[in-house]
């Protein structure tokens, strides 16, 4: 196999979503001449060229670093005709589920247009008790997408998931993209969902009161499961001497020792009287 069939192979992922319109072209220009005059401003992150229709093109670079080096030029020149560029993204239409209903859409827009460009928000409704408008409280939005979306996201101090075609699924715990939740390496800790912090849910490491699993190297420092369980066996051993010490005070001896009150209670618990069952004797 060539390598030109090789590379016609390969898929185009979602990803490349940094697009531009270039309109109003010149007559007599060409695909070739298209690609001339955009591969002088972005060298080799060119990603593709796409004609249109006549006099409207759309061409997409592979990097943000050359995305913002398009946009911030504003116009190529195609054939001595300066052409306007602007950013047109990948048109998406974006649900946001599970965020409260009684919030306005000021902080869902805020956090999305960190993605791309927010072109319409719509509250969907219930069809089924029309004229009655009785909200859902899911939100679909209508952006061009500059990078991909996750499909969850904090907004406002609560998790909300979102869902359009595309979307790359990540673990709700550690964010990664090769494994669910269900066998998500940091399982063992509960962290995010116990303390309850937002700083702390959203990032790659779980909760500082909570042990490091086993085989796992976290950031930021917390103690051992070892020293843990030590420290915890000297507080056990502390507390019944100082409980031992008090009993003893307490039956006025204040001479015997903690073993030796230890052991009298031993056996004093060994000693003590049973209770009899006795049977009664008559007719059943």
């Amino acid at each position: 196999m060539s390598a030109t069939a090789e590379q016609s192979a390969s898929p185009i992922t979602q990803d490349h979503s940094l697009t531009f319109r270039l309109s109003p072209l010149p007559k007599d220009a060409s695909a070739p001449d298209v690609v001339k005059a955009v591969k002088e401003i972005v060298t080799d992150d060119l990603h593709w060229v796409q004609r249109m229709c006549a006099g409207l093109y759309k061409v997409a670079v592979k990097t943000p670093e050359a995305a913002k080096l398009l946009k911030d030029r504003g116009k190529v020149n195609v054939n001595g005709t300066e052409v306007p560029v602007t950013l047109y993204g990948r048109p998406v239409m974006v649900a946001v589920l599970r965020y409260p209903a009684e919030f306005t859409n000021k902080e869902i827009v805020k956090k999305l247009s960190e993605y791309g460009t927010v072109n319409k928000v719509v509250n969907t409704w219930y069809r089924d008790f029309l004229p009655h408008t009785i909200y859902t409280g899911t939100r679909k939005i209508w952006m061009d997408m500059l990078r991909p979306v996750p499909n969850f996201m904090w907004i406002n101090g609560y998790q909300v998931f979102v869902e359009y075609n595309g979307v790359e699924r990540m673990c709700l715990r550690c964010r990664g993209t090769d494994h669910s939740v269900k066998h998500c390496p940091l399982k063992s800790s509960k962290a995010c969902y116990d303390c309850r912090q937002v700083q702390r849910r959203t990032a790659l490491v779980p909760c500082p009161k909570h042990m490091a699993p086993a085989g796992i190297e976290l950031p930021y420092p917390v103690p051992k499961s070892q020293d843990a369980s030590t420290s915890a066996e000297k507080k056990n051993e502390a507390s019944e001497v100082d409980q031992a010490s008090d009993d003893a005070g307490a039956e006025g001896s204040g001479t015997e020792s903690v073993a030796e009150v230890k052991q009298r209670k031993g056996h004093s618990k060994s000693k003590g009287h049973k209770k009899r069952r006795h049977k009664k004797k008559g007719r059943r």
